[in-house]
Parts: C-alpha cells; sequence; structure tokens
C-alpha cells in the first residue's frame, strides 16, 4: 500500500485556514508589533488604561479622515500617518469589549473622509469614470472592505474550531 504524501514529507496542496489568514493579513502587521510594543511599554509607565486607549482610537480616526479630504499630498500623508497611529494603538488595546465598536468607527470616519475627498475633488473623465461614477467605485470599495473583513473573522472563526477540535480530540485519547 503507497504510504500517504504526510507520512512521505510532502505538503499539501491546500493551503489551511492560517496560511489564507497569513495571505489575507496586512502586511504591516509584522511592524506595527514592535512598535506596540515599546508604545505599550510607555503607556504602561505613564499609567494610561486600556479603555482610554480604545476611547482615542476613533478621535485620531475622524481627524485622519478630516485630512484626507484636502487634496494635497501633505495632508494625504498626514492623514495617513494618523490612521497608522490609530492602527498601532489598536494593537496595543486590550479593551476587546468595546476594541470592536470603536474600529467599526475608526473605519466610518477614514470611509467618510475618503468619499468627501472624491466628493469635493473628483478625478478626471477618463478610466473608470466613463462606466462607471465615483460614488459607485467607492461603494463597491466599502463592500469589498466588508467582504474581507467577514473573510477575516470566518477564518479566525474556523482557526479557533480547528484548535478546540484538535484539543477535544485529544482529550478522548
Amino acid at each position: 500500500m503507497p504510504a500517504s504524501s504526510a507520512a512521505r514529507g510532502e505538503q499539501s496542496s491546500v493551503p489551511t485556514a492560517g496560511a489564507w489568514k497569513a495571505r489575507l493579513e496586512d502586511p504591516f502587521n509584522r511592524y506595527r508589533a514592535p512598535l506596540a510594543r515599546l508604545v505599550a511599554r510607555g503607556l504602561v509607565r505613564a499609567g494610561v488604561a486600556p479603555g482610554q486607549i480604545t476611547l482615542v482610537q476613533p478621535f485620531l480616526a475622524a481627524l485622519a479622515g478630516y485630512f484626507v479630504t484636502f487634496p494635497d499630498a501633505t495632508h494625504l500623508a498626514l492623514g495617513v500617518l494618523l490612521f497608522e497611529a490609530r492602527s498601532i494603538l489598536q494593537c496595543v488595546d486590550s479593551a476587546k469589549g468595546i476594541d470592536r465598536t470603536a474600529s467599526a468607527l475608526s473605519a466610518f470616519f477614514l470611509y467618510a473622509g475618503i468619499f468627501w475627498h472624491f466628493h469635493l475633488h473628483p478625478p478626471p473623465f477618463d478610466g473608470f469614470r466613463q462606466y462607471l461614477s465615483v460614488s459607485t467605485v467607492l461603494l463597491l470599495a466599502l463592500i469589498l472592505s466588508a467582504v474581507f473583513r467577514a473573510v477575516q473573522s470566518a477564518l479566525a472563526i474556523s482557526g479557533s474550531l480547528s484548535s478546540f477540535r484538535r484539543e477535544r480530540s485529544g482529550r478522548r485519547a
């Protein structure tokens, strides 16, 4: 009887939930984690509570969304930096109860700024604008983002379920 591919040391061509999560994860996360550790140490020394960090995040996102509404590169770069600072603070934060709400508010404020930017400063009438309005493209981007978050959540849940099943099957043996 031929040996299985796992017994021969070959890897399966079907990606696991962890592999998909790694593919879908934001590439900047590998740089945010070390920065978040440094920021966390400083905030702990300063006596800042996790709930306070959570409350600051939507304000940083709103400020980032405001700067994104301007047409010049300086304001846009400042908006990006503010939103990245918010992302680093999200890595530091451990108040999971209200973290999802703060994250959703942050995304809303940034998307509102992006929508308003394109409302005030529409791109030239070529390319996609011949076929779709700016609002339609932005709506499609918003839907894509929601689908992306849903897939990430589903993969996180399936990863948790598979580890739970492994633990549970190990207890039976």
